[in-house]
C-alpha cells in the first residue's frame, strides 16, 4: 500500500523551474470543479508568479538590491504554494487521480502497513474573543491528515452528541467560533493515514466565557 500526497518544496527550485511549474499547476486548477475555491486564490498565486518573473528579469543585470528582491518574491511564492498545496492535500485526501489533476508533482512513498497511532494531548482553551475556542493536539508525525469534531449537546446516555467530522493536515494551534456564553463545548481527534485512522482521543471539555 501506499501514502501518497501532493508535495511542495517549491522554495528549493531554481528560478526556470519554479515558474514553469506554478504556470502548469495553475493551468490545471483553473475552472477545475476537484477544487472550486483554492486558498490561496489563484488570482494571488497569478499575481506573486508575476512578481517574481519580473523580479528574475530586473535581477539578471542588477546588483544586490535587485537580487534581494527576487529572493524576496520567490520567498512570497514559495510560501503560497506551500498553502495551496496543504489545500489540494485536504480535496484529494489521497486520490491519486485527483491528486494528478492539480498538476503538483505527487509523492508515492512505500509505507508498512500499520494505522496511526492516536494524536496526544488534545486541547480547548479560551479563544481571542468571546464566544470562540482554540484547539489543538500532539501530531503523531509528518504528513498526517487529522479528523476532528466538536459537540455542545449530550445524547440520553449522556455521551457528547458530535458535530460531523471535519479534517485536517495541521496541528498547530486553531480556532473555532459561534459558541455562545455558558455552553460546553466537547472536543475530540484522530489520525488518518491510507491504512485507516487511530482510535478517537477522550473527549475534552471546555466552558464558553
Amino acid at each position: 500500500m501506499k501514502y501518497v500526497r501532493a508535495k511542495g518544496g517549491f522554495i528549493r527550485m531554481r528560478d526556470a523551474e519554479m515558474l514553469l511549474a506554478v504556470e502548469r499547476i495553475m493551468t490545471c486548477m483553473k475552472n477545475n470543479a476537484l477544487f472550486p475555491a483554492p486558498v490561496p486564490s489563484l488570482a494571488k498565486i497569478s499575481e506573486a508568479h508575476s512578481d517574481y518573473h519580473d523580479t528574475i528579469l530586473a535581477a539578471t543585470n542588477g546588483g544586490k538590491y535587485y537580487r534581494a528582491a527576487r529572493r524576496e518574491s520567490k520567498e512570497r511564492l514559495a510560501k503560497l504554494m506551500q498553502q495551496l498545496v496543504h489545500y489540494v492535500n485536504i480535496q484529494c485526501d489521497g486520490d491519486l487521480v485527483k491528486l494528478y489533476q492539480s498538476g503538483f508533482p505527487v509523492l508515492s512513498e512505500k509505507k508498512v502497513g500499520k494505522t496511526p497511532d492516536m494524536p496526544t494531548s488534545a486541547y480547548l482553551r479560551d479563544g481571542r474573543v468571546s464566544g470562540e475556542v482554540a484547539f489543538g493536539f500532539t501530531p503523531v508525525g509528518r504528513d498526517m491528515l487529522y479528523g476532528y469534531c466538536f459537540a455542545t449537546g449530550l445524547t440520553a446516555d449522556g455521551e457528547p452528541l458530535w458535530w460531523p467530522e471535519e479534517k485536517t493536515s495541521r496541528s498547530f494551534r486553531a480556532y473555532k467560533s459561534g459558541f455562545e456564553i455558558g455552553q460546553q463545548v466537547y472536543f475530540r481527534v484522530r489520525a488518518y493515514n491510507k491504512h485507516g485512522e487511530s482510535d478517537w482521543t477522550a473527549a475534552v471539555l471546555l466552558r464558553i466565557r
